[in-house]
């Protein structure tokens, strides 16, 4: 695998990630106003949410299933964890930063065969 394949499957965490943000920023309106349709951080989420599915059906065709699922997941959780604390104030525990570590670990792995 190239470098550029490891850097394809971060730009998908990333991205995932992300949308996860604007999503959750888009989440504190009321579902049941059509003001919610039109919300830019609802349609960016979901603008990013689409990018990323394209680039993953590319790096799915390009490897393999047992290793990029696992790979891309697990920087996915770890890009998720510091975007709730940096973006919304979530708490960074130390069974997180464990948790975390334990991730890594499970990643580093993954990538031997």
């Amino acid at each position: 695998m190239t470098v550029f394949f490891f850097f394809e499957l971060t730009v998908i965490a990333l991205l995932n990630a992300t949308a996860q943000v604007f999503i959750k920023k888009a989440s504190i309106l009321n579902w049941f106003e059509w003001s919610t349709f039109f919300n830019k951080n609802l349609w960016l989420g979901g603008l990013l949410y689409v990018v990323g599915f394209f680039l993953w059906v590319k790096a799915l065709n390009r490897g393999e299933l047992t290793f990029v699922v696992p790979f891309t997941t697990s920087l996915m959780y770890i890009a998720t964890i510091f975007f709730g604390w940096y973006f919304f104030r979530e708490q960074m525990t130390a069974i997180r930063v464990i948790g975390i570590l334990a991730i890594c670990v499970g990643m580093f792995l993954v990538m031997k065969k």
